[in-house]
């Protein structure tokens, strides 16, 4: 008997996660230690497998006090100490960073609806590519030849080039695949720092834990401390490094200066809660098109995350989609 197309998805994504974890497990006890790659191991083996997620959980704490300690015997623990007092200012034209290197003629269906949509209802919006790259960000020269010849992927070069952005020009960035109901609320962008964030949420294996997205992170301030010490971090990372140690760096560094910084503790702690459902849209997208849930759903939500790898539909059971009608559409419907 045949398997069915599902099954065999189901099968080719497993090995494929498999054979994933594998080569991190090999790479990271290359490059760094071998406990650091059995916490990793742990880690990406709880986040595929539900029943296993205290793996992810231990594997969190043991990776987060391996990385403690592996800045302190590179001599980086002085790194947060000369970002207590960043002389930092307000913004003076605010900007919504959006990044795609290859520019908008090779955006995927979704990141173009997605970005059309971005622009069609805010001003100030700047599509980062390889052509204008370096006319907004002083990254240096041996970052780009690391992207070039592979050794830094496009995803952790896009980490380097949001806090490079931030951190020099402020204002706020939205990953390519970032729905946007409207125009961001001026009172957003009047704070120190944003980022959707839950609440009393359930404690997540993941260092953000609901107290931000790294897919959405804005601010009012140039030299906002935060973006200072994680651009720095990695400018001095990346110099004597490729490999990154786990796939969650950057939000291990968010963490790290929570931690270590009392003015960022402070403003991530002040960020008031924001974007709840910014998850739901995305389990939308296939489901027939019904104009009361959206407005239900923007009614205090004006940012969700979406992703351009899914299969979308623009019919079901002979309706357009919400999918056919937002992203197809470009535009948002009135409401």
């Amino acid at each position: 008997m045949a398997v069915k197309f599902s099954t065999q998805s189901k099968v080719r994504k497993a090995f494929s996660r498999i054979q994933m974890i594998i080569n991190e497990f090999f790479e990271k006890g290359h490059h760094y230690s071998w406990k650091l790659a059995v916490y990793n191991t742990a880690w990406w083996i709880g986040n595929y497998c539900h029943p296993l997620v205290c793996l992810q959980f231990w594997g969190k704490k043991k990776i987060t006090e391996w990385m403690d300690s592996y800045i302190f015997n590179k001599q980086l623990l002085s790194f947060p100490d000369s970002y207590r007092n960043v002389n930092k200012s307000i913004v003076e034209e605010y900007r919504i960073w959006v990044f795609w290197w290859q520019g908008k003629d090779h955006m995927p269906k979704l990141v173009k609806g997605c970005y059309t949509q971005l622009c069609a209802h805010n001003s100030n919006v700047v599509l980062i590519t390889r052509d204008n790259i370096m006319q907004y960000c002083q990254i240096p020269q041996y970052i780009y030849e690391k992207v070039e010849n592979g050794s830094i992927s496009f995803t952790h070069f896009s980490d380097i080039v949001r806090v490079t952005l931030l951190a020099d020009h402020g204002g706020i960035w939205l990953d390519s695949t970032c729905w946007i109901t409207g125009e961001i609320p001026a009172d957003v962008k009047r704070l120190p720092l944003t980022s959707p964030k839950t609440l009393n949420a359930p404690e997540f294996p993941w260092w953000s834990n609901s107290r931000w997205c790294g897919w959405c992170m804005g601010t009012a301030f140039v030299r906002n401390p935060l973006f200072v010490f994680v651009r720095d971090f990695f400018f001095s990372f990346y110099s004597t490094n490729s490999n990154i140690p786990f796939y969650l760096f950057i939000d291990y560094l968010y963490d790290y200066a929570w931690r270590k910084i009392p003015e960022v503790r402070q403003m991530l702690d002040a960020v008031p809660e924001n974007n709840v459902k910014r998850g739901q849209l995305h389990f939308m997208l296939n489901k027939p098109w019904n104009q009361q849930e959206y407005k239900q759903l923007v009614k205090n939500n004006w940012v969700f995350k979406l992703s351009y790898k899914t299969k979308w539909k623009t019919t079901c059971n002979g309706q357009p989609t919400f999918y056919a009608k937002l992203v197809c559409q470009h535009t948002s419907p009135t409401i």
